[in-house]
C-alpha cells in the first residue's frame, strides 16, 4: 500500500486505497474516473466531533485527512455508517450521489467502560455512606 501511495502516478484527489474490501453493495457501484465532488465543507471541527457537509454528483468516498483511529464512529445523514481506513492513515465513508451531512464522533469503548466503572464505584460509595449514616443514628437513638 505504501509503495502505491508514494508512486508518482498516485493522485489522492482521484483515487482512494482502502485497508479492506468495501461492503458487498459497494462492489457493484460504478465510480466515475474523475472526481465529481461538488463541494465538501467542514462545518464543525472539535477534538471529539467533526461535521462535514458534502455534495456529490456521483457515488464516491469522502476522505477525511484526519488520522484513522479506533473509537471513531461515522453518521451519514443521522444514520451510523462504516468508516474505512483509507490511504494508510485516514478515514473515509462511502456516500451516494447528492447532499449529505457526515458526522464523525469519537466514542471509544474504553471511555464507556471507564464511565460505567466510575458510576458503579460512586453508587457503592454512596450506599456505604448512607448505610453508615443510618447505623450511627440507630446507635444514638
Amino acid at each position: 500500500m505504501l509503495d502505491r501511495l508514494l508512486s508518482d502516478d498516485f493522485d489522492p484527489s482521484r483515487f482512494v486505497i482502502l485497508e479492506e474490501e468495501p461492503v458487498p453493495d459497494l462492489d457493484q457501484a460504478v465510480l466515475p474516473s474523475e472526481p465529481d465532488l461538488r463541494q465538501a465543507r467542514i462545518a464543525l471541527y472539535s477534538p471529539h466531533r467533526i461535521v462535514v457537509e458534502a455534495d456529490l454528483q456521483a457515488d464516491g468516498f469522502l476522505v477525511l485527512s484526519d488520522t484513522y483511529y479506533p473509537g471513531w464512529k461515522a453518521f451519514v445523514d443521522g444514520r451510523e455508517d462504516k468508516i474505512y481506513q483509507a490511504d494508510y492513515l485516514f478515514r473515509a465513508v462511502f456516500l451516494k450521489q447528492g447532499k449529505h451531512l457526515v458526522e464523525f464522533r469519537y466514542s471509544p469503548l474504553s471511555f464507556r467502560i471507564g464511565l460505567g466503572i466510575s458510576l458503579a464505584a460512586g453508587a457503592i460509595l454512596l450506599g456505604i455512606a448512607v448505610y453508615s449514616s443510618v447505623g450511627r443514628r440507630r446507635q444514638r437513638g
